[in-house]
């Protein structure tokens, strides 16, 4: 009977993703050997990182070579050699102990963490390489800003300049801070001012006829409301009517016209 833990894979859990974008992960070294590159027939060290933080980038491995031969000694190990340095600031920030045996050191690297410095180059033939080492925690895990393409209107990654080994990590602008323009002053609105309403002219007193002229009165008109008395009122002696007072000498007078 076949062994079913053998036929079983679990799936849902395998990262399609093959390639890292600029950032820093923390790693697991699952792999390190001994051997040469296939291009220079130089001694090249062969180290692989499985990583495991950010929890998106869980599971996604990298391969990263040092080339620590030279052309005068190809087989050796050169130690101011660009990627001997390398791999000894590997060995630091891994933890790993001093030695002069490249076998220990390749032998206690495995299954030690790490934090590297990752650079994504989408134009170059191996797209990922590592630029810097850290301790775990002595960095935050987290990939650099993305940045939104105005053409395409799709993230991408920021680009930054080649970086040498041991060089920092470039770190991301922060996003614009968009503000809202400060709302209009509210203006307190004044009320127009009361209209006053302007003071009643004085009725017009008909003029005097001479006594031997004999006039027929016109027509009585209609009766119109008396505006409301502006002072103290007097009653006419002649005809009994309410009379104001700065008017009463008119209103006699008027009397006296008329016979």
């Amino acid at each position: 009977m076949q062994d079913q833990n053998l036929d079983f894979v679990d799936w849902l859990n395998i990262n399609e993703e093959e390639e890292l974008p600029t950032g820093t992960y923390r790693t697991q070294i699952i792999h390190a050997e001994d051997g040469e590159s296939q291009t220079s027939g130089k001694r090249m060290l062969r180290v692989g990182f499985n990583m495991l933080e950010p929890a998106q980038y869980v599971g996604i491995g990298h391969f990263e070579n040092y080339v620590v031969g030279s052309d005068e000694q190809p087989k050796h190990y050169v130690v101011d050699s660009r990627g001997g340095r390398a791999f000894k600031k590997l060995c630091k920030h891994a933890n790993v102990p001093d030695d002069n045996s490249v076998s220990k050191l390749l032998a206690t690297l495995k299954g030690n963490e790490v934090m590297i410095a990752v650079r994504h180059n989408p134009e170059a033939d191996f797209k990922n390489n590592v630029t810097n080492y850290f301790r775990v925690g002595e960095r935050p895990a987290q990939v650099a800003q993305p940045v939104v393409s105005a053409a395409a209107g799709a993230p991408t990654v920021q680009p930054t300049a080649p970086q040498p080994a041991g060089a920092p990590l470039p770190i991301a602008a922060p996003a614009p801070v968009v503000t809202s323009p400060p709302p209009p002053a509210v203006v307190a609105s004044v009320p127009a001012p009361a209209a006053v309403a302007p003071p009643a002219a004085p009725q017009p007193v008909a003029a005097s006829v001479p006594a031997a002229t004999s006039i027929p009165a016109p027509a009585p008109a209609a009766p119109v409301p008396a505006a409301a008395p502006a002072g103290p009122m007097m009653t006419c002696t002649i005809c009994q009517e309410q009379v104001p007072a700065m008017e009463f000498g008119a209103h006699v007078q008027a009397h006296a016209t008329q016979g």
